[in-house]
């Protein structure tokens, strides 16, 4: 039979209480706080007899005691005696499974005097009736007749000696205080008690609860679940004596979405809750299938995980004419402006489509599609402008090429003589002043630079609603998006997304700014590393050099590098000094907290763009370090191209 022993401790009480943060300590005057009784020399007495009495050597644990030295204390300064001075617990969390981890532990001690009787008992916090003698001590790690004054420390391994048993067996999971008994041979009380703990001991790893396949409708889908583990318990039961804790402090749970190509299109922490469930955003899927794997790793050195299925159905894709507004309400005399446009698959061989990318392209075909059915008595329609003749209702059918025609419902009612001509004009769409821009994501990246875009129309029109894409509905961005949409900025997908949180590359948010702008020049941009892209980009990336939007670095411009906020700043705050041909005067700085360390032409170009409402910046942070995606970047663009009408 394994026999502990006591070792010597190779360095001095102060080296070693520098170096390990002390558990909870308690003397005779202040018992362990779980306890409801202290220790009686009878007590002692009997559980001495019973050591004495088992079939396992009563020097179990002190079969070769060694001390530093024996301490000589003055006993006449009551004041600065403590019969221990030193007592705690180098690990707060075992487990004794095998795996190398976690697997030890140890309880130092500086004991000041002489002692006989002694022992040092585990006392099971969540079973305190348990054990031989009903209070709670399971057992013990060392017993023994006599201690001399030293300072000592005992491995914890796993192994214990019950009380009553006649052999060592593997300390079983649970919570514990780790208890010093010893009858007393100088001044001080007759009983020294002194407990270090709470000790948690734990070889199972977490369960880890979730539905196996879960069917999503969008790239970012909330997945639910459960961890069941003994830590949550264990908390509920200390909580009750003032010594609960965080879970997350005992449970680090992450998670990693992977799409059906082994790519990592997301990952991150989980904040469990108390009970141990947990809610976690996983974005970036990918049509078809996708896993979702939980990890657990607990305190004491135990890993769980467990995968789940999550499935994104990829929606069908619609193609259509669209019109705003759908329904119009006119006075006689009145006239307002249809907005018409028609999604198509871009079928342009000279744009070539990287990463399985189709595009669809937005089409504005107001002047050229039919209008008919209407009731010419009550209006006249010429290219989409609808004038209101007589008081009645009529309905107007519109039809390009091949597509499946729509209507527009047109009310007209005669005027009101109190309030004459209060009612006219054909105003612009509504875009929020101050969307909150969200913490940016990292899916799979657009790889080729969007479509030319256009002036925005100069009657400056309702955004028109792409009901084709599936991934914008309800986004902070979508407006921005439609009109982005509608001006030609940016193009969809082929399954009918927009896929608002990929990130643009440098290469693309320069294609934006030339085109919008309508940069050209036959020169060479001194670029080493943009050969391999076609003649367009590379033209694009040589006219926004040649007028200052872009400088490079060292000879390379990067241009598959994701372009940052502070980047695209940058950009767009040259593109506008060059058109207005000065340089913008700011009235002030803008109030965000996170770009004071960048030089002085990026802090004036974030400034500039807040003061001109191209930017809005969120929650008092700009973010200047982070991608840029393309929800981010058609707001800068529409908000640019309104700003330069």
């Amino acid at each position: 039979m394994k026999k502990k022993q006591f070792h010597k401790i190779f360095s001095t009480i102060i080296a070693f209480a520098m170096v390990f943060a002390p558990m909870t300590m308690s003397a005779s005057d202040s018992p362990n706080v779980f306890k409801q009784n202290g220790t009686t020399e009878s007590v002692m007495q009997a559980k001495a007899v019973v050591a004495q009495q088992q079939n396992i050597d009563t020097n179990i644990s002190i079969l070769e005691i060694e001390r530093i030295w024996n301490i000589g204390f003055d006993f006449s300064d009551e004041t600065s005696y403590e019969p221990v001075s030193h007592y705690q617990l180098t690990e707060t969390d075992l487990s004794f499974n095998g795996d190398g981890v976690k697997d030890m532990g140890r309880l130092e001690f500086s004991l000041n005097a002489n002692v006989a009787t002694n022992y040092i008992e585990l006392w099971d916090i969540m079973n305190p009736d348990s054990g031989l003698y009903g209070d709670g001590s399971i057992g013990y790690l060392h017993f023994g007749d006599s201690l001399p004054a030293g300072s000592y420390y005992v491995e914890i391994d796993g192994e214990y000696a019950p009380w009553g048993s006649s052999d060592v067996e593997q300390i079983p999971d649970g919570i514990y205080t780790v208890d010093f008994t010893a009858l007393n041979l100088e001044e001080g009380p007759d009983v020294l008690e002194y407990w270090g703990g709470p000790l948690f001991v734990k070889s199972v790893p977490a369960v880890i609860q979730a539905e196996e396949t879960h069917v999503v409708a969008d790239s970012t889908y909330e997945l639910s679940g459960q961890v069941v583990d003994m830590y949550i318990e264990w908390q509920q039961e200390l909580a009750k004596y003032g010594l609960g804790y965080d879970l997350n402090t005992k449970l680090a749970t992450t998670f990693e979405a992977k799409d059906a190509a082994g790519n990592v299109v997301s990952s991150g922490p989980i904040n469990l809750a108390q009970d141990g469930s947990f809610t976690v955003e996983v974005t970036g899927l990918e049509y078809g299938d996708n896993t979702v794997t939980i990890f657990v790793s607990d305190a004491a050195g135990n890993e769980a995980e467990a995968t789940f299925n999550v499935h994104y159905e990829a929606p069908k894709l619609v193609l259509g004419l669209f019109v705003s507004p759908e329904n119009l309400s006119l006075l006689v005399g009145e006239s307002k402006q249809l907005q018409v446009s028609a999604s198509e698959i871009n079928e342009d061989e000279n744009n070539p489509v990287e990463g399985n990318e189709a595009k669809i392209k937005i089409i504005d075909v107001t002047e050229v599609a039919a209008y008919t059915g209407y009731d010419e008595k009550n209006i006249t329609v010429d290219k989409g402008n609808v004038t209101a003749k007589a008081a009645g209702t009529t309905t107007i059918t519109i039809s390009y090429g091949d597509h499946e025609p729509i209507t527009v419902n047109v009310t007209v009612k005669n005027p009101v003589q109190e309030d004459p001509g209060n009612s006219g004009g054909g105003g612009g769409g509504y875009i929020p002043s101050t969307p909150s821009t969200p913490a940016p994501t990292s899916p799979p990246p657009q790889t080729s630079p969007p479509p030319d875009p256009v002036k925005p129309d100069s009657t400056n029109p309702d955004p028109v609603k792409p009901v084709t894409f599936t991934d914008v509905s309800n986004h902070w961005a979508e407006l921005y998006i439609q009109k982005a949409l509608q001006m030609g900025i940016f193009k969809g997908y082929q399954e009918g997304t927009f896929k608002p949180n990929h990130e643009l590359t440098r290469a693309q948010a320069v294609s934006l700014i030339v085109r919008t702008l309508g940069l050209e020049t036959d020169e060479a941009a001194p670029f080493d590393d943009i050969d391999k892209y076609d003649e367009e980009t590379q033209a694009e990336i040589a006219a926004a050099y040649k007028y200052g939007i872009i400088k490079g670095n060292n000879g390379s411009f990067n241009p598959a590098d994701k372009v940052t906020r502070a980047q695209i700043a940058l950009m767009i705050a040259r593109a506008y000094e060059y058109k207005i041909g000065e340089t913008y005067k700011r009235t002030a700085t803008a109030p965000f907290s996170d770009y004071g360390n960048y030089n002085e032409e990026a802090i004036h170009a974030i400034s500039m763009l807040y003061e001109l409402d191209i930017i809005s910046g969120y929650e008092g942070k700009f973010m200047p370090q982070n991608p840029t995606t393309r929800a981010q970047a058609a707001k800068m663009f529409v908000n640019f191209a309104e700003l330069l009408q």
